[in-house]
């Protein structure tokens, strides 16, 4: 044997010899062994010719086989975790040390075979783009180092998904322990990107969904035959989503919210905007809860975007209580437009409804017991203090302005097809307790689609496109209501001493322009409303006998309220923008407020009626509330109950 390498023979039997090179093989290299004429056997026997080659070629430097993400990927999420696969089998010490990401981010390796795996310390950083870079100390088992460092690169998802609103909102206190958990995104969201994306603290169990919020957008072009117009000036238009259920209270699932997406974790309705946490059991009273996003957790639906981190908290309140002697009213404070309660004080404010679209109107029957509310077109009763919600409205439907009769036993709703936005009027629904299937009592004058995108807070004028007009008399026998064209009417629901029949009947008031809602005056035997005279275009406060009869009375520009024992409130008409009251309304008004830095609206009766409940606006801001005030009759006692909130109704 000759050898162009250093190197030394031995042999391991009389059969085998083995040459073991003075120094390690070079890489990627080919060698040819022979054995040339005249090597002998231990008998002496020479070979006449040379054996035939053998030729064999050293291995390379190792090599990068595939990489997780892949070089040159995008979109890749902020908690991905790295991988880098090799040829063959490595150091596993020296080639996770050899390892780098830039920006510089901590790794924490493991192995699976020939794969190095590489989990971050803390997330990538959204819409970066990252250098992974194995040098070449990276080295196999046998020692072989990487030629060249090897380098991919990636490009982490975009932070593009805007959080529109979080649920609740973010400091706010008083939270229905029914409240649902979560965010509204400007852009629908990927089903599959949810899971583990939220933190509560406490801990609480539950579920992740995605859902679409409830609406009731108008239809697109315009209106049907037998659609009316919206006096009111209110929207023309809202983003086209599907309705969903009540999240709050304890909805009765026989009569669930028509038509309905219900929150699935896989899948999801289309358009699902609303990345929803439902607790599986009431959050815990008098609590603070922190929620967070995890940044670029949740993706948006067939893009390569995601939604910002997020942290917020809220603090719940009390078990759900009678609503006797509490000032009722409409905020947003929650995150969304809710029915809420206070003590007369101000103290102790809470959320009564939790729904995700806002509340638009609502009416509470006079022993605290019933609450009827309206929500993206779909009317619903809570049972008080129980929570229990039952849905009114049927699928198809699109139903506004629930008045409830004194005794509970139905509602009168303004009704519209949900499809074409068809005005179907005014109707009569027996709720639990009363009896029939529903009477329509006007054909036309429901409020227009579009409650969920309007502006619902406080109307700029005296009276906002879902805050009814209609009003039901102490008997509950008797109801005025609207037309589409503005009039008003007297319907009789049922005949009684004082309430001419038959059932059914519609009484022409010759009322329109009605500034405010309507008032009963068991006093005076009639409702009380600030409404134009259609006859002579005579616009003030008008009693409106059983019979249709016309009587005037104090002047006032807006808002017509009457206590129990006939004392008279309202928006005056010779100081326009401040509370005025009677004793009667054959005796002088009195002006209440002179601050000429408020606008004055909403009021109404304490049940004592001694003292006044009302909004305030600033004359700059017409359509943001100021907050809740109360007054005594006699001017003395002005105090702010609140710094928000609209259409008041103080409980006895």
């Amino acid at each position: 044997f000759r050898s162009a390498l250093a190197g030394t023979f031995s042999w391991s039997d009389d059969r085998t010899l083995i040459f073991t090179p003075a120094q390690k093989l070079p890489n990627t290299t080919t060698f040819t062994v022979v054995e040339e004429a005249g090597f002998e056997d231990v008998a002496g026997n020479a070979a006449k010719v040379t054996s035939p080659a053998l030729r064999f070629a050293t291995v390379g430097a190792p090599v990068l086989a595939a990489t997780e993400p892949a070089a040159g990927a995008s979109g890749v999420a902020l908690d991905a975790t790295l991988a880098v696969t090799f040829d063959r089998l490595m150091d596993t010490q020296r080639t996770a040390a050899a390892v780098t990401l830039e920006p510089s981010t901590t790794l924490h390796p493991s192995w699976r075979g020939p794969t190095l795996t590489l989990v971050p310390d803390t997330p990538l950083l959204p819409d970066t783009t990252y250098r992974l870079i194995v040098g070449t100390q990276a080295t196999d088992t046998d020692g072989n180092d990487l030629v060249a460092p090897a380098e991919i690169s990636f490009t982490t998802i975009q932070v593009g998904l805007a959080i529109e609103n979080v649920l609740p909102a973010d400091g706010s206190a008083g939270i229905a322990l029914d409240a649902p958990i979560g965010l509204v995104f400007g852009a629908p969201v990927d089903p599959a990107s949810i899971g583990g994306s939220l933190t509560i603290t406490p801990a609480i169990s539950g579920s992740l969904a995605v859902a679409v919020r409830p609406d009731d957008p108008p239809p697109a072009g315009p209106g049907p035959a037998g659609s009316s117009p919206n006096p009111s000036g209110g929207p023309s238009g809202s983003p086209g989503l599907s309705p969903l259920p009540s999240t709050g209270g304890s909805p009765d699932p026989s009569t669930a919210a028509p038509p309905s997406a219900t929150p699935t974790p896989s899948g999801g309705p289309a358009g699902a905007n609303v990345l929803l946490f439902q607790p599986d059991g009431p959050l815990a009273p008098n609590t603070t809860y922190t929620i967070t996003l995890q940044t670029g957790a949740v993706q948006g639906l067939g893009s390569a975007v995601a939604a910002p981190g997020r942290t917020w908290s809220f603090t719940t309140g009390g078990p759900p209580e009678p609503l006797q002697n509490q000032i009722l009213f409409r905020s947003d404070r929650g995150g969304v437009e809710n029915v809420w309660a206070m003590n007369p004080d101000g103290t102790g404010a809470h959320q009564v409804t939790a729904e995700i679209a806002p509340v638009t109107s609502f009416d509470v029957s006079g022993d605290g017991q019933e609450l009827a509310y309206s929500v993206a077109g779909v009317v619903r009763v809570m049972a008080m203090p129980s929570g229990h919600v039952t849905a009114v409205t049927d699928p198809g439907l699109a139903e506004y302005g629930p008045r409830l009769l004194p005794d509970g036993s139905a509602v009168i709703v303004g009704r519209r097809d949900r499809i074409t936005g068809a005005d179907e009027g005014w109707w009569l629904r027996p709720l639990a307790g009363g009896s029939g299937s529903g009477r329509q009592l006007i054909p036309d004058g429901a409020p227009p689609l579009g409650s969920a995108a309007g502006d619902v807070e406080l109307p700029a004028q005296s009276l906002g496109s879902w805050m009814p007009v209609s009003a039901v008399s102490g008997s509950g026998r008797l109801a005025l209501l609207p037309r589409a064209d503005g009039s008003l009417v007297l319907v009789v629901l049922a005949v009684g001493p004082a309430e001419p029949g038959p059932a059914g009947r519609v009484i022409e008031t010759g009322l329109d322009q009605a500034a405010g809602p309507a008032a009963w005056s068991g006093t005076d035997g009639g409702f009380v409303i600030v409404a134009r005279r259609m006859i002579d275009g005579v616009a003030g406060t008008w009693i409106v006998h059983p019979d249709g009869s016309l009587a005037a009375g104090p002047p006032l520009a807006a808002w017509a309220a009457v206590a129990q024992d006939g004392a008279l409130a309202g928006i005056s008409a010779t100081a326009p923008g401040h509370l005025t009251v009677a004793a009667g309304l054959d005796a002088p008004l009195s002006i209440l407020t002179t601050a000429s830095d408020f606008q004055d609206r909403e009021p109404t009766f304490g049940p004592g009626a001694s003292a006044l409940v009302f909004v305030r606006a600033r004359p700059t801001s017409p359509g943001d509330s100021a907050g809740i005030w109360t007054v005594d009759i006699d001017g003395r006692d002005l105090r702010q109950l609140s710094t928000d909130g609209s259409d008041p109704r103080w409980l006895p």
